[in-house]
């Protein structure tokens, strides 16, 4: 997720602390300004608004002197207003390059459930999300799955206009990446006969675009399933022991459903590495020309 100027977002659960804590490894990867936001959710917090703005504002200085003698520029805001969109219209304004994120949202994940407000901001941004991952979320010693993140990525391809936005995404990241894991999932066939052909199709469309990242000095790793796109992906990202997990939010195909269906959640719910959603409008405008 290299950037210059990111939005983190934090609601000061045990999770968003530790994300915080997480934002060092950012510099590695290009970070040079952070703004933080909190927004006071005017839904819940009633006639207390103001009591909650001041001891908000408290603790985000307490993070932002802490940041800035790590090296960031840092500017924090507390709005008033509903979470989601209040994150992603300050995104926007601030012209952040991309949305960090712990990957709940009132409160902490339960069982498998994806947080409203992460949900929602997923669902709404134009700009690149990344959604932390946490072990152990619903303790106060949970910790964030945020070294190495660009060890090993890896990407899901349909080969439809929005999945270049994954590809370039990574290629832009140059030699900050050690390994690219490719992952084709061919989700029907009429007969054993067809999906063979298939299978041989989509290794040599694979293997070709492996071949292009690895001139820019990448090493590549393609992985062509059968069956249904998110959990063969989830399990291709565990059996590579992949760091990050990048993925395009429309297009043909599994990852046509993104940005509301039921791929997105469940990649966003199960991945157990961080989440790179790539807004991919850009991409399927540019291909069409």
């Amino acid at each position: 997720m290299p950037a210059k100027k990111v939005l983190v977002a934090t609601d000061f659960s045990p999770p968003s602390k530790q994300l915080l804590g997480c934002l060092l490894e950012f510099r590695c990867v290009g970070v040079e300004e952070i703004v933080l936001i909190h927004v006071v959710d005017i839904r819940t917090a009633g006639l207390s608004t103001s009591a909650f703005h001041y001891y908000d504002e408290e603790q985000m200085e307490e993070e932002s002197a802490r940041l800035t003698k790590e090296g960031f520029k840092v500017s924090t805001l507390v709005p008033v207003g509903v979470p989601a969109p209040e994150i992603v219209h300050t995104a926007r304004d601030v012209g952040a390059e991309s949305i960090v994120i712990a990957s709940h949202g009132e409160g902490f994940i339960r069982q498998v459930f994806l947080g409203s407000t992460v949900y929602d901001v997923l669902r709404l941004s134009s700009v690149p999300v990344y959604l932390e991952k946490f072990h152990e979320v619903d303790s106060e010693n949970c910790t964030p799955v945020c070294s190495r993140r660009l060890q090993r990525v890896a990407v899901p391809v349909d080969f439809s206009p929005c999945s270049h936005a994954g590809i370039e995404t990574v290629r832009s990241w140059g030699n900050m990446v050690g390994e690219v894991v490719l992952v084709a999932v061919i989700e029907r066939s009429r007969n054993m006969q067809e999906l063979e052909r298939q299978r041989l199709m989509t290794t040599e469309k694979l293997t070709a675009i492996g071949r292009e990242l690895e001139q820019g000095g990448v090493p590549v790793r393609i992985h062509v399933e059968a069956g249904t796109p998110s959990r063969h992906i989830i399990s291709v990202v565990k059996e590579e022991e992949a760091t990050l997990l990048v993925v395009p939010r429309r297009g043909g195909g599994f990852i046509r459903e993104l940005l509301l269906g039921s791929t997105a959640e469940a990649l966003a719910r199960r991945s157990p590495v961080p989440v790179f959603l790539v807004p991919c409008k850009k991409w399927e405008k540019e291909m069409r020309k």
